[in-house]
């Protein structure tokens, strides 16, 4: 039974049963959340991660200068700024961020799933997604990758809602979490990129609407220009010759690596993890 005809048929009981899914929705992003801390609190701070330290402890203008000869945006470091201010820079501390992020991606996740499809959907397929490996291998990790899942979950959300509500507040904070995405990762333009090939599908096949007219398309130009003032320097990281290639060849242990990360912990992931850190 859906949550609507329930809802229909016995509304104290639907409200019920969503306080239960939203609580069990909370679990698993306390226990995602823990397990993202507990695997790294006793990972050492390696290169990447040091440099996001070294980063944070300048002011906020040295933070945007250091970032031009990064190989990613600002925000997931001025975000990181104000939360070492309060709780400092040591282990624990820088661990907790991105941890906490991860938790709070698999709530959104779990909203996502539920609007999609219903409580029952999301509350099946919510754990493969706390407990994925490579969720948690990345949710205890000092950079900005737990921070682009939160926002890529949270702008689809969004999407969702502003498609089946039409109300502009929400088409808003789409767009805004679209320009949060570009200035936290440069590759969630990816998930842009799928979200506008799937509007331009709908809005062929379903509506009679003229192409000038759909709020979405508005959306991602006035997201576009709130990004435009950082595209130059986007342009300068993209050719920065002071730092390592973006790309190396891949061989059987990349591609290992790669598959184990998502499937597993095992020597070729965390272990491996653990002696590069070494």
């Amino acid at each position: 039974m859906t949550e609507t005809r329930l809802r229909a048929r016995d509304p104290h009981r639907a409200t019920r049963s969503s306080a239960r899914a939203w609580l069990f929705a909370v679990l698993m992003g306390a226990i995602s959340t823990s397990l993202a801390f507990w695997l790294g609190s006793d990972q050492s701070i390696w290169f990447d991660e040091a440099y996001t330290v070294l980063v944070v402890e300048h002011s906020v203008p040295d933070i945007i200068s250091l970032t031009a000869v990064d190989v990613h945006p600002p925000l997931f470091y001025l975000l990181l700024k104000a939360w070492v201010s309060v709780f400092g820079t040591s282990l624990p501390a820088l661990r907790l961020m991105p941890a906490l992020l991860t938790g709070l991606a698999v709530i959104t996740g779990f909203a996502l799933l539920r609007r999609l499809f219903d409580a029952r959907i999301a509350a099946v397929a919510l754990p493969l997604f706390a407990l994925n490996p490579l969720i948690l291998r990345y949710g205890f990790e000092v950079r900005m990758y737990s921070l682009a899942t939160l926002i890529s979950l949270l702008a689809t959300l969004m999407l969702v809602r502003a498609m089946r509500s039409g109300r502009w507040h929400h088409w808003v904070l789409y767009g805004l979490l679209v320009v949060a995405g570009m200035y936290t990762l440069y590759v969630s333009v990816l998930i842009w990129l799928a979200h506008a090939i799937w509007l331009l599908a709908h809005w062929w096949n379903h509506d009679e609407r003229t192409l000038f007219r759909q709020p979405w398309l508005w959306t991602y130009a006035a997201s576009l220009l709130l990004f435009a003032p950082w595209v130059p320097v986007a342009a300068q990281q993209a050719t920065n010759g002071a730092l390592a290639a973006n790309g190396s060849p891949v061989g059987i242990e990349t591609l290992a690596n790669a598959l184990t990360m998502v499937t597993a912990f095992d020597g070729l992931t965390l272990d491996h993890y653990t002696r590069a850190a070494e």
